[in-house]
């Protein structure tokens, strides 16, 4: 009897008990994540209150872990492809855990910097593996719709951060002291960031790899194995009373034997270059583009918008009229302790802003029982542009906050559903090299956005914001030649 296609057995298995278990355990690795990343534009203000940062210095500190995550994106997703999606998540969970955990002591700013740098380095595998791990174990029927629910956890994560540092309080308060040296309570909320890492690490332990790489690698046995015991859990009997005796899946691998033999910046090239070859490039280019524009929005205006929500006034005035008017100490581009402790941090809107992200994602699980992902991300896109270009016009502070937060929200919870065409585009062994590269590319353009953010809104506001919206418009554009 021939072997039957590994999506034919997920369909056969259906979703179950231990793919729960899976999906929660990789949305706490998506919370940690986003704690680690995102999170700390949440703690930016009283970081650089703490040690009286300029603009630059706090762009350097949003985007420390991206830079980390840009580093060493590549290597990661290629050696998920050679030793495995479980083993790199926990390998990337255990060392950003550690090294975020040291971060918490340090005492002057660039040794800050340096950890958090190493915090991205070292969790973009677990970015890269999380995502493939469940998607590899979901049929393809049900994928779209997991890939929505691994949303909500982005979403949580958005809320995690703000909910736990807006019930610490204050983050002016000093724990206790070592010598001149202040321990603040942000430096807790920094530490209890890391909770939902320890618990996704623990999990880890106990699920299995996932049994489309083994394919990938010639291990179809044990494979067939872990498969089995999932459809005796799902389903109450085994493979073989589908009539299922083996497994396989198309476009295997056929040199897996001696990869770790080879020379590391060879094997990388070649496991990349078949990307940019049809049939793949043009896909690639293309998701490669949406990606980049919705990070470029999504991320990297997202990451200054608790500052910027801090420095709005209750006036009646545009955004750009808002920050020429009344950004705090803008000619110097510094803090003073007396300015900062005495203006009191409001992460309310940050929570505010997690809730919304976790609502779209929930009108996206309901569109896609009727609309396929090119209509979703065609209408959150068209949205999120005309809610960026209004942002030139409107004047009173809710609708600019409900404005803004849409902009960048809409653009975000595209990057799910991008990546989930990723999955389909590619076949497993370069999946994890294809995500890596294309992700990484993208928070490039994070970086870029965020340092663009730092160095000219004052100057040139309104300039700076229509070039998001432009982006916003032209990812609404090349949705429209991406694969079904």
């Amino acid at each position: 009897m021939s072997a039957t296609n590994v999506d034919e057995v997920l369909e056969i298995i259906g979703f179950g008990c231990t793919q729960f278990i899976m999906l929660c355990t990789c949305g706490c690795i998506s919370v940690f994540i986003m704690n680690e990343i995102m999170g700390i534009t949440v703690m930016a203000v009283a970081i650089a209150c703490e040690f009286a940062l300029s603009d630059i210095e706090r762009s350097f500190l949003t985007n420390a872990g991206f830079l980390g995550m840009i580093v060493f994106g590549h290597y990661t997703g290629y050696t998920t492809d050679l030793i495995g999606r479980r083993r790199m998540i926990l390998y990337s969970v255990g060392s950003s855990l550690i090294t975020s955990i040291i971060s918490v002591a340090m005492p002057k700013f660039y040794m800050y910097l340096l950890l958090r740098f190493m915090v991205g380095s070292f969790i973009t595998g677990a970015s890269t593996s999380n995502f493939a791990y469940i998607i590899e174990y979901t049929a393809v029927r049900i994928r779209p719709h997991i890939v929505t629910f691994t949303g909500y956890f982005l979403a949580l994560g958005y809320i995690y951060a703000p909910c736990l540092a807006h019930f610490i309080g204050s983050m002016k308060c000093v724990l206790f002291s070592v010598g001149s040296f202040d321990i603040r309570l942000w430096r807790l909320s920094v530490l209890l960031n890391t909770a939902p890492g320890v618990l996704a690490f623990i999990a880890m332990f106990i699920l299995p790899e996932s049994a489309k790489y083994l394919l990938s690698v010639g291990k179809s046995e044990k494979a067939f194995n872990i498969l089995n015991g999932l459809c005796k859990k799902n389903r109450g009997q085994d493979l073989q009373s589908f009539g299922v005796t083996s497994i396989t899946q198309p476009n295997l691998r056929s040199d897996f034997e001696g990869q770790e033999r080879k020379c590391f910046l060879l094997q990388v090239w070649l496991e990349t270059i078949p990307l940019f070859k049809p049939p793949f490039r043009r896909p690639i280019l293309l998701l490669m583009m949406v990606m980049s524009g919705n990070f470029f929005v999504g991320t990297g205006l997202g990451s200054w918008f608790m500052q910027l929500r801090q420095r709005m006034p209750d006036v009646s005035e545009t955004v750009c009229q808002m920050l020429d008017n009344h950004w705090l100490d803008m000619k110097s581009g510094n803090f003073t302790a007396a300015s900062c402790w005495d203006t009191p941090v409001d992460y309310i809107d940050g929570v505010l802003f997690g809730c919304i992200v976790l609502g779209v994602y929930i009108l996206i699980s309901i569109a896609l029982i009727w609309l396929n992902r090119k209509i979703i991300m065609l209408s959150l896109l068209l949205v999120a542009t005309f809610c960026g270009f209004v942002l030139n016009f409107i004047n009173q502070k809710l609708f600019i906050l409900c404005a803004f937060i849409c902009f960048i929200t809409l653009c975000t919870c595209c990057i799910p559903l991008v990546a989930n065409i990723v999955c389909d585009v590619v076949p497993t062994h370069i999946r994890g090299t294809a995500i890596s590269i294309i992700i990484t590319i993208a928070r490039c353009h994070t970086v870029v956005a965020s340092q663009v953010v730092g160095a000219f809104l004052l100057a040139h506001c309104y300039l700076i914001f229509n070039i998001f919206v432009a982006v916003a418009l032209a990812c609404f554009v090349t949705i429209f030649f991406l694969p079904k």
